[in-house]
């Protein structure tokens, strides 16, 4: 059953503003012949500060635009875990866009979505033609290996005028980021090699194609670089190849030759509105950057050497701006040499600017600012780190200075990692809420209807999320369960579980977290007043084996029970994963097992822990990988993953076991639906199980991975109640962590 198209409309609009986890209300008639129904969408309240967003967004490119700027981006937050080696198994990257004033501060809070279709949109170029900016970047067409190029063009006010996209060019193959588009006259050049040759289109101010195709500007392969400049009435395109010599052409604004000329290199090219300053780095002992002066008529104006290397300084990633009274050539991250109009060089030896404490500048792009100096975008790395990344804008005085740095990737944080707590009358939602470097443990108290009662979570416990360094603390997924009196929330910072006790009011019991033991992933269940909490740690300090360990606290006085955490999983093997339920007056655990950290071939065991804290042995469940468990009062169903994480096809398995621990037949498939399902939750409702999964049956395969949410009934015997699967949850962006 998929969402109406306005329900659908709105919940994106929400999503993109606060990447809120999904609440569900299930409503299940009690005999097993009904149909699976699910109430409308729900959104928690709250939590909608906006700072830096969570996930990745790099590749910022920025152009001004009159007396403001437009800068865009390649975002991914709407798959916000999804990185390698899961990097497809989300939407991926979109194209977002936030403008910038003539002082350098955001307009838009929170950045528009410039292109949010399927698969990933990346490398966004931007240039301003007097009236509008044109928008480029690549997205697959049918596949990964079959690319096209698009264009969206953005009005001063923000608005996108261009739903869907134009589509210029369709490669067959991915560009690769090898392509420049600059502005002039009310229209647009945008410069790309396909298969080599170098090709000209030019994009009328309506968005149409004036010359489908493109003009032929070079037609030999191995270019090494190109790039464009617009000056009054004409184009300047320069080029250089592997074994070609360099040069340049002038076309007039409707691409008509105007002359070839002659140049010693070619890599980047600027112009004061009349000539031009073409630049290249060079590598070698020393590194070098060169310029040469090329008139508007063609001519050579003379060849100057703007810096020249010390010792081992790298000369890479060359850029160059006029800013209205100087040439700014840069490079590596902030270093500048500007250059008059008359050529020369006023600042022999470049001068460096330090980046803000903090900050890792990679990638900066440059836009002239009014009355001179650069307004400039940068990726910046959080702590050094490779993820996650945001952009970041500042400016460049005309004397050499840097502004204050402001992050333009906002937006609300992702809600993430969603647990249910069963309360009697009143319940929890526990999640945590991620922004970029930062997350909160949060609850949100809902009724039995799934009405949040709260206008603002509740904040548990705050720390540094996960990617943003090399290794732990970092903030994980919290668990939460009921014993009747208290709640208990439970999470780790990477290195030890805590706990929290709460009473239903939203009241803590606990001033300071409970530390409850070493390890990380921890879940919680309750029998009686006692919580057991699992959760993983390492063997002997050794990162190659992970076992499951377990604790159980006295709900009534928050202290531990066992002297020492109880090794649930044995040794020798690689668990993940973990969860608990209470099953009358026991638990019953269960975790992904592996041989080794780096052994893709899971398998599922599970461990009924008596009320005192021991276990009778290992049950090896005749299931994959990523499983849960729910119980009923005499069985229990577990759920899981076929095949391994690398698998091209995956579907949900289950298997029932009574009471005795013994298997009632093998184990089933729940779903075998097209291309993967995944991340199965599974919950008993008093009549039958209920299994929700991210499903990517609607996907495009191989290019477009996004997931949406489905879910089945499965009765005690093992019967599966809706084959097909019911869709809860199918948008255009993905749903992701369903729980139940």
């Amino acid at each position: 059953m998929r969402l109406s198209g306005a329900v659908s409309r709105r919940r994106r609009v929400r999503r993109l503003a606060l990447a809120t986890i999904l609440v569900l209300t299930l409503g299940v008639a009690a005999e097993a012949a009904a149909d699976l129904a699910f109430a409308p969408l729900q959104f928690p309240p709250g939590d909608r500060l906006v700072g830096a967003a969570a996930g990745m967004q790099e590749q910022a490119a920025i152009a001004r635009g009159g007396n403001q700027y437009l800068a865009v981006w390649s975002d991914g937050r709407s798959s916000i875990d999804h990185h390698y080696p899961f990097e497809t198994e989300g939407s991926g990257t979109d194209i977002y866009g936030a403008r910038i004033d003539a002082e350098g501060d955001p307009i838009d809070t929170c950045p528009f979505v410039i292109d949010q279709t399927y698969a990933d949109q990346s490398e966004p170029r931007v240039a301003w033609n007097g009236e509008n900016w044109l928008v480029v970047y690549e997205s697959p067409r049918t596949s990964y290996y079959d690319a096209e190029l698009r264009a969206v063009r953005v009005a001063p006010d923000g608005t996108v005028l261009d739903v869907p996209a134009l589509v210029l060019d369709t490669a067959g193959y991915w560009y690769n980021g090898n392509y420049k588009v600059e502005g002039g006259d009310g229209e647009w050049v945008v410069l790309f090699a396909k298969e080599g040759p170098l090709r000209a289109l030019r994009i009328a101010g309506d968005g149409t194609v004036v010359n489908p195709g493109g003009l032929l500007i070079h037609d030999t392969s191995f270019l090494i670089d190109f790039d464009i400049a617009f000056a009054q009435d004409e184009y300047f395109v320069i080029w250089e190849g592997s074994f070609d010599p360099a040069r340049g052409r002038r076309y007039s604004t409707d691409l008509q030759l105007l002359g070839t000329t002659p140049l010693p290199f070619a890599e980047k090219v600027a112009t004061d509105g009349t000539d031009f300053l073409v630049v290249r780095s060079r590598i070698g002992l020393p590194e070098r950057i060169d310029a040469v002066r090329i008139s508007h008529a063609g001519g050579n104006l003379g060849q100057l050497n703007v810096y020249t290397a010390g010792g081992q300084e790298g000369t890479c990633c060359v850029e160059v701006t006029w800013d209205g009274s100087v040439y700014w050539v840069s490079w590596r991250e902030l270093r500048f040499v500007r250059v008059d109009q008359v050529g020369t060089v006023l600042d022999p030896g470049g001068v460096d600017v330090s980046p803000p404490p903090g900050h890792r500048l990679l990638f900066a792009n440059f836009a002239s600012a009014p009355g001179g100096g650069l307004q400039f975008v940068y990726n910046h790395s959080y702590r050094g780190a490779d993820d996650p990344k945001d952009v970041f804008t500042a400016r460049v005085t005309p004397s050499i200075e840097l502004g204050a740095s402001t992050p333009i990737s906002n937006g609300a944080p992702a809600q993430l990692e969603a647990d249910f707590a069963v309360g009697d009358g009143i319940h929890l939602v526990a999640f945590i809420s991620r922004g970029a470097q930062d997350g909160r443990i949060l609850v949100q108290r809902i009724d039995d209807v799934g009405t949040a009662l709260d206008p603002e979570p509740i904040e548990v416990a705050t720390g540094p999320i996960p990617g943003d360094d090399f290794g732990p603390p970092s903030l994980g997924a919290p668990g939460a369960a009921w014993n009747g009196s208290v709640f208990m929330i439970v999470w780790s910072d990477g290195l030890q579980i805590f706990a929290r006790r709460m009473l239903p009011d939203g009241t803590f019991l606990d001033a300071t977290p409970i530390t409850v033991m070493d390890g990380h992933a921890p879940d919680v269940a309750a029998v009686g007043q006692v919580f057991l909490v699992v959760g993983l740690d390492f063997l002997l300090d050794n990162p190659h084996w992970q076992a499951t360990h377990s604790m159980r606290v006295d709900g009534t006085t928050g202290q531990n029970l066992d002297a020492e955490p109880n090794a649930l999983g044995g040794f020798a093997i690689f668990a993940r994963y973990p969860h608990v339920v209470s099953w009358g007056d026991r638990w019953l655990a269960v975790w992904q097992r592996n041989l080794s950290h780096d052994n893709t071939i899971a398998g599922t065991t599970a461990a009924i822990v008596e009320a005192d804290g021991t276990t009778p042995g290992l049950i090896d469940v005749p299931l994959g990988w990523r499983p849960d468990v729910a119980v009923s009062p005499d069985r229990a169903l577990f759920v899981a993953v076929t095949h391994t994480v690398a698998s091209a096809h995956a579907d949900i398995a289950g298997a029932v076991m009574l009471a005795d621990g013994t298997f009632l037949g093998t184990s089933f498939l729940i779903s075998d639906a097209l291309d993967k399902q995944l991340r199965p939750a599974v919950t008993w409702n008093g009549s039958d199980f209920v299994v929700v999964w991210e499903d990517k049956r609607n996907s495009v395969v191989y290019f477009d991975e996004r997931t949406d949410v489905y879910g089945a009934r499965v009765a005690g015997d093992g019967a599966v109640l809706d084959p097909a699967g019911v869709a809860v949850a199918v948008d255009p962006v993905p749903e992701l962590q369903p729980a139940l």
